[in-house]
Formats: structure tokens, sequence, C-alpha cells
């Protein structure tokens, strides 16, 4: 399967109108940023979201056309290995703030239309099983969402920006 940010939207403007300003053929990205439940440790969190909670939309999803659901696990582990570059940055300019994120999942699910989510958050599975679960996972109070777009700039090697010049602008 091509990764999610190449695929594109099968739906043009006028088929969509819940789409925002998202360009044409681009599909939507609805971000969440979570917390685990501090109760939980790292290690038991990730085992039952990976596990258990992940399986638990994938019918409601397939249904209302999800197109692609990820999930971004990061742990204290992980997250040091992003220190070094924040530091970095930050030493090479005063004023830059480039601070960690604590976050300790991040889930991603790509739609053509934002009402699919709706659609899908509307089913019995979410109220009856998925809500409680999410009780029990994360620490509600901190959650974050975003809803956007990503534009490729450079895959497998290549440069997608239009009219980009390697010759020229690769050498900077």
């Amino acid at each position: 399967m091509a990764e999610a940010s190449s695929l594109t939207s099968s739906s043009t403007p006028a088929m969509t109108a819940n789409r925002g300003d998202a360009p044409p053929g681009k599909l939507l990205k609805y971000t969440s940023y979570l917390y685990r439940n501090p109760s939980l440790t790292e290690a038991e969190f990730h085992e039952h979201w990976r596990s258990r909670h992940a399986r638990l939309p994938i019918a409601a999803m397939k249904k209302h056309g999800i197109v692609k659901y990820s999930q971004y696990h990061c742990t204290r582990a992980t997250r040091e290995l992003a220190r070094p570059s924040s530091e970095g940055r930050k030493a090479a300019n005063r004023h830059v703030q480039y601070d960690m994120f604590e976050y300790d999942a991040v889930v991603q699910i790509w739609v053509e239309d934002i009402d699919a989510i709706a659609k899908m958050g509307g089913e019995d599975v979410f109220v009856d099983k998925i809500f409680a679960d999410e009780e029990y996972l994360f620490d509600r109070k901190r959650c974050h969402v975003l809803v956007g777009w990503e534009e490729d700039i450079l895959v497998d090697g290549k440069v997608l920006i239009p009219g980009y010049d390697e010759q020229t602008e690769g050498r900077q």
C-alpha cells in the first residue's frame, strides 16, 4: 500500500463540502495528540493500545470510508532521540522555541471528507466500547486534535516541489 500522504482523494470539491480549504485531491488528516493515563506504565499503555484498542474501530472505519488509520507510539526513550536536534536548534538560534512534546501517542486518520469522522464516532461501538477503553487508556483532559493535509516535499530521494532545480537549489 502506498503511503497515505501520497494517496489522493478521489472526490472533487463539488462532491465534498466539508474539506475546509484543502486542495482538491488531498486527503484530510485528522490527528489526535494523546497522553496515557498516568495509572498505566508505558509498556501497559502501548501494549493495550496496539493489541486491543486498535481492533475496536476497524469495522466502523471501513464502513465510513476511512482511508488509513495509524498509531504513532512515543516513549521516553524515543522522545529522547529528538533531544540533541532540539537542543542544537535552540543553541544555534536563541529565538527558536523547539520544546519537546511529551505526548505518548498520536492517532492519524486519513479521510476524503471530515464528515466520515463524525459518522464513524456515532457508531454503537464507540459508545459501547471505545469511549470506555479511551477512559482507561488516556488522560482525556489533556488530549488535542488537529485537522489538515500533507504536502509531500521529498519522497524516496525525489524532490516533489514544482519547479525545483536540483542543480541550483540543491547546492544551498
